[in-house]
């Protein structure tokens, strides 16, 4: 079926009225086990803006069941007592199982409820979701405007015809899903509301694990300034596009601005695809911080390209507020560079992690092994760099080749057959105890993360890092949430 046909036998469902229409906006869990990170669901909390600025009185609710002791259980009796007539997901490529489980016990509930996903892998895996029966809808792209669109639609306001050219493609009644084109991309963000922050608990979500593992701050909120990127890194979904829409540093401040003094924020994480793809831009945040006097807490999760810092970039941020900055590194090998589009200039990275360390700041460092045609010595190269450099901790990743980026054709492109089956699981993760590179291989990864981390955390090293992250106490409740997390995966890996 043509993806811009809709079959006329379609039943439109019963019309609601905005005005009383109530959305619950759901977060999954992980399926890799408890206590692994939960941050606000920044793209949730901009869909309940975004419906609250078009339909005044509809009610919206967010379930985020990484926090949930009882998971299902806590889908289930918020379905039963509160009776929403729209479910929204926000899906992850790799959530299929959950997806499935999720939209069933919906449905037993109750048959009338309208399910939908949105996110990465609807955007980028819409076939992955025939399949999945219970889920009445897809949106694929972003969100703000398609979820409309939905509601429009919902409310009798907008035909089934009209939805696919907006991001939005249907259950038939045959059974078959639509899969729509992507959503238009909203040009200027500037017009958008900003997060409705009040469907959410901050001190909860600044007692969890959270991307960055240290807090300067005692209640944290991650911001936006920007979607798109235009790099062309193959591991990348691309969700926001190759163009780079920039908000203005004075929307910018004003958000920070409410957030601290409405919302008591003493800290903000960045969660950019690119922050400083505009030096000019940044350096104006800054100083609009600086004038403000806002005493605001900075961190950058990821959000940073280290060849396009230079030191008066480090400087004014740390004098902003900053005080951690991640660097993703990836490979040190030049020829990966090129292989994944990401032609870092590692020279440069490294020279903005030296100045960014002799001034104090907490230096983050991400790497990844195990991409295609990758050798024996190219890991080995990698694994060692962090251990030369100033960093006061990294991470290190085996590759996942996740459906939907260029990644995933150039792994089925490079592997065998056996391979290629490990490539069409559902559900991959980074703490999958084999991987395709390893399959294909025959070299553990697993082997080389953890030689990687022995080779870094020295005990000196470790006391350093100690020393310089802030709320150590916090730190420790966190890292014990992630070896009990990696305990429990451990201990599946052996079942």
């Amino acid at each position: 079926m043509n993806h811009h046909q809709i079959q006329s036998s379609v039943k439109h469902p019963r019309a609601i009225d905005p005005a009383h229409m109530k959305v619950l906006l759901v977060k999954p869990y992980w399926q890799w086990g408890p206590g692994f990170e939960a941050s606000p669901p920044m793209g949730l909390l901009y869909l309940s803006s975004s419906l609250k600025k078009h339909f005044p009185g509809i009610n919206t609710r967010l379930l985020d069941l990484r926090l949930e002791k009882g998971k299902l259980a806590s889908l289930e009796k918020i379905i039963r007592t509160w009776e929403p007539d729209l479910v929204g997901f926000l899906s992850l490529t790799g959530d299929h199982a959950i997806l499935a489980r999720l939209s069933k016990a919906i449905k037993i509930i109750t048959p009338h409820i309208h399910v939908s996903c949105g996110g990465p892998y609807p955007t980028h895996c819409p076939e992955d979701f025939q399949n999945l029966v219970h889920v009445d809808s897809i949106v694929r792209g972003e969100g703000e405007n398609s979820i409309c669109d939905l509601v429009d639609y919902l409310s009798g306001r907008q035909t089934a015809e009209t939805l696919p050219a907006k991001g939005v493609g249907l259950r038939q009644t045959d059974g078959t899903l639509t899969l729509p084109d992507h959503s238009p991309l909203s040009p200027a963000l500037e017009n958008m509301p900003f997060p409705d922050w009040d469907l959410l608990d901050i001190d909860l979500y600044s007692k969890a694990i959270q991307i960055n593992a240290v807090l300067g701050g005692k209640r944290y909120m991650p911001i936006v300034t920007s979607r798109g990127c235009p790099f062309h890194c193959i591991y990348c979904h691309a969700m926001f596009g190759k163009t780079a829409r920039l908000r203005s540093p004075e929307n910018v401040v004003d958000e920070i601005e409410i957030l601290v003094k409405q919302y008591r924020v003493d800290e903000i994480q960045v969660y950019d695809d690119i922050f400083n793809i505009d030096r000019e831009r940044v350096m104006t945040i800054c100083d609009l911080i600086i004038r403000k006097n806002l005493n605001i807490k900075i961190s950058f999760p990821n959000a940073i390209r280290g060849d396009m810092m230079d030191d008066a970039m480090i400087l004014k941020l740390k004098q902003a507020g900053a005080y951690m900055i991640t660097f993703a590194i990836e490979t040190a090998s030049p020829r990966l560079q090129k292989l994944i589009r990401k032609n870092l200039d590692i020279e440069k990275t490294i020279k903005a992690i030296r100045f960014a360390n002799s001034i104090g700041l907490i230096t983050r460092g991400f790497f990844m092994i195990g991409f295609p045609t990758e050798t024996e010595d190219e890991i080995k190269k990698t694994i060692r760099l962090p251990y030369h450099l100033p960093l006061t901790t990294f991470s290190l990743f085996s590759v996942i080749p996740f459906k939907g980026t260029d990644l995933h054709e150039l792994a089925r492109e490079k592997t065998n057959a056996k391979g290629r089956l490990r490539l069409s699981q559902p559900d991959p993760t980074y703490f999958a105890p084999r991987t395709y590179y390893t399959d294909e291989t025959g070299i553990s990864l697993r082997k080389y993360i953890l030689i990687a981390y022995f080779l870094f955390f020295t005990p000196l090293r470790i006391l350093r890092y100690f020393i310089k992250i802030p709320r150590k106490a916090l730190y420790l409740r966190q890292i014990m949430g992630i070896l009990k997390m990696g305990f429990i995966t451990r201990k599946n890996d052996l079942k």
